[in-house]
């Protein structure tokens, strides 16, 4: 009975003892790939996930300032303004050379340098190198005819057609402001041509400054639109 008391006492204090161990250490242990909220911390919920810091937000992007308005073209004052068309009209009369009244003429126009611009008419298919001038300047009606009236070798002295000069020169281009040469050269014969001019200017306003009528090249209208 005795000895029954001592062991009955033994047991009580081994497990009273039991209450000292880290209880922790017969915890359960849950599933290893489940996430246990509590476990994180706000670092670690904030770092999570890296932001894209490569996406631009809109007000960062620049704008295409590489595109010039057109206010800043700058229009090339060399240009003929508006009016843009010269209209001509031109008597001719014999002078009794040895083919009259058969006559060649030729209407064209020249830089106050002397520089070839553009033919307006001529008449001499088969006898350009009756018109000097004229032929050596646009290369024997080679250059600068486009829109030109041309025809053959004048039988009489029949008013000449209207002429009319759009403002351009021999690249189509529009001719820069200046004074100008209209020439006007005619032959009745194997010999020298008889020839006369008239002065202009292509501006703003343009204006005739001169036309020399002679007798046999006469009646000189240039008008502009």
């Amino acid at each position: 009975m005795r000895n029954q008391l001592i062991l009955i006492s033994l047991l009580t204090v081994i497990f009273a003892g039991c209450d000292n161990f880290d209880r922790t250490d017969f915890s359960f242990n849950p599933d290893s790939e489940e996430i246990n909220d509590t476990n994180l911390t706000d670092d670690a919920v904030d770092t999570a996930v890296t932001p894209d810091e490569t996406a631009i937000p809109d007000e960062t992007v620049a704008p295409d300032n590489t595109v010039t308005p057109d206010e800043t073209v700058v229009p090339d004052e060399n240009n003929t303004p508006i009016p843009v068309t010269m209209s001509l009209s031109v008597t001719t009369t014999s002078y009794n050379g040895s083919y009259a009244p058969r006559n060649v003429f030729a209407v064209w126009i020249e830089k106050e340098d002397g520089s070839y611009i553009k033919t307006l008419g001529a008449w001499a298919r088969n006898y350009k190198s009756k018109l000097q001038r004229w032929a050596s300047k646009s290369n024997y009606g080679s250059n600068g005819m486009v829109d030109a009236v041309t025809g053959a070798s004048r039988m009489n002295h029949n008013p000449v057609p209207e002429l009319t000069w759009k403002i351009d020169d021999i690249a189509f281009q529009p001719a820069e402001n200046g004074i100008y040469n209209v020439y006007f050269e005619l032959n009745e014969t194997n010999s020298g041509s008889k020839s006369t001019t008239a002065k202009i200017q292509i501006s703003e306003s343009s204006e005739v400054i001169k036309a020399n009528n002679t007798t046999n090249i006469k009646d000189i209208q240039i008008t502009f639109k």
